[in-house]
């Protein structure tokens, strides 16, 4: 389950155009941004190919999903994108036009290799082919039309990296435009054409005024901040392809663009500032879940303020491997994802704050035990799995008491719920009632048990099973005094109160 609650909202918009017969200009930007996002998110494998190194190193630092989920889970939001333009093909050869073309971009590099992919891409295609000639005048707008042409763009009406006029010389020669439909935003006065500033920038700023003076966002304000995040990621990841494509003479290209990046990160290091500020004054509220919790993005200046709240706020959970599946998780806001792992259980991954919670898992229900060297880990591949790859003996030789926990209750028919993990520490969940009835097993010290388990032999995987099973009979033998103890003490209780 991935970018669950944005094909809901395609689909949506999808209807809209077939009904009403177009979208609002600011739906348009929605989908074109989403349309970016999604692209740089799916790209691995062969469509990899052709990328430097670089530009594939920061695909991964930035865009996480191909990592994080199975294969067939782009087919939902492929079909979603696919019903979108088709819509657009049946709106243009009706004769009809509107914002929805400015959804219509650039055949960029950036594609995924997929058959539906591809009837996207010949769908968008038939669209430009289609489009009047008014609405065809696109990429580059030349000469003696730039003069004319260049005073009406509203930049407040354009995203980030939407246009640009490129200069030779003293002379400026060239309008570039990003995607089809942003003609129709010109100004019909070239002295009224507004701020300097983007549609995407001041959002932010409006955002983030909101926030300054006490309020809060909508939960659909949070998402659209975290596209408008994912979507400068986006940009960025595009100049450093062009910057490792283009010849020489196109570095002002490289420049221009690079400048509007630049301003679209400092106006998300002016929110997430904001959003510290608050956290720090005890504030809490929507605004948090714009969070990014993966150190490895590209956010420029805002990482700094995104480290500092995040050391504020409670500890949130960036992984959770479920032992069952679940069923009930609701919809999936981008950068949060759902999936059933290959032992039939699901998998869990959020890279912003809160999406754990906001898919409907209540975290409070489970009881966590601290796994700071993750050897539950080891224990599920090499024991519930089969999958043995390397010791889990730790520097002393010995099993840790963890691995031989797990295992001992395995062995009467328990499982935890599940292994929690945060940028910083692991842990090993249980469902309340489990852990109540085997708490004295739970309870033992780790540090009674492995001072009293036999050092390992050597490290490989038949002396490491035999210090396990020694240790597991040392597990038991605690357990068994420790519940003995517990019902004497419980008894000697009552003995008390009859007194």
């Amino acid at each position: 389950m991935i970018f669950e609650k944005e094909v809901r909202k395609l689909k949506l918009l999808t209807e809209k155009l077939d009904i009403q017969g177009d979208v609002t200009e600011d739906e348009a930007d929605w989908i074109y941004m989403f349309r970016t996002v999604f692209l740089m998110t799916s790209v691995k494998g062969g469509a990899r190919a052709g990328l430097s190194d670089a530009v594939c190193k920061i695909l991964e630092d930035n865009f996480v999903g191909p990592y994080s989920y199975v294969s067939g889970s782009y087919n939902p939001i492929l079909e979603a994108f696919l019903d979108w333009y088709c819509a657009i093909n049946r709106h243009i050869c009706a004769g009809k036009a509107g914002n929805c073309i400015s959804t219509v971009p650039y055949l960029s590099n950036i594609s995924i290799d997929s058959p539906m992919e591809k009837n996207i891409r010949d769908t968008i295609r038939d669209i430009i082919s289609n489009l009047p000639d008014r609405y065809r005048r696109f990429t580059y707008i030349e000469d003696e039309e730039v003069s004319d042409v260049w005073p009406l763009i509203r930049r407040e009406r354009t995203l980030s990296c939407d246009t640009y006029c490129r200069w030779y010389s003293d002379i400026m020669q060239q309008l570039v435009l990003s995607r089809y439909g942003l003609l129709n935003r010109l100004s019909e006065d070239k002295n009224n054409i507004g701020d300097n500033n983007t549609k995407d920038v001041n959002y932010l700023i409006s955002m983030a005024g909101r926030v300054k003076n006490g309020h809060d966002v909508t939960e659909d304000e949070a998402d659209d901040i975290y596209l408008v995040l994912k979507f400068a990621q986006a940009l960025y990841v595009n100049w450093k392809i062009d910057c490792s494509y283009y010849n020489n003479p196109c570095k002002e290209n490289q420049r221009i663009k690079k400048k509007g990046i630049d301003a679209l990160m400092k106006s998300l290091a002016n929110w997430y500032k904001t959003v510290y500020e608050a956290v720090r004054s005890g504030r809490t509220g929507n605004f948090t879940y714009t969070l990014p919790m993966n150190p490895k993005y590209n956010v420029g200046r805002a990482k700094t303020y995104i480290k500092k709240a995040l050391e504020i706020l409670p500890p949130d959970y960036t992984t959770l491997l479920f032992t069952k599946k679940k069923d009930y998780i609701k919809e999936t806001p981008i950068d949060c994802y759902a999936f059933e792992n290959n032992s039939n259980g699901t998998t869990v991954r959020s890279y912003r704050y809160g999406g754990v919670r906001r898919i409907g898992i209540d975290l409070d229900k489970y009881i966590k035990i601290p796994d700071p060297e993750n050897s539950s880990d080891w224990w599920e591949k090499a024991v519930l799995y089969n999958s043995y790859q390397h010791s889990c003996l730790n520097k002393d030789m010995k099993c840790p008491a963890l691995v031989a926990k797990l295992e001992y209750l395995r062995r009467r028919g328990i499982l935890p719920a599940g292994t929690f993990i945060t940028p910083d520490s692991c842990f090993v969940a249980f469902d309340e009632k489990d852990y109540e009835r085997y708490k004295h097993v739970l309870e033992i010290p780790d540090r009674e048990i492995e001072s009293l388990a036999p050092e390992s032999r050597s490290w490989i995987k038949e002396d490491t099973f035999l210090a396990m099973e020694r240790t597991i009979d040392i597990v038991k033998e605690l357990a068994f005094i420790k519940k003995n103890r517990d019902e004497y003490l419980k008894e000697d209780e009552w003995i008390e109160i009859d007194r």
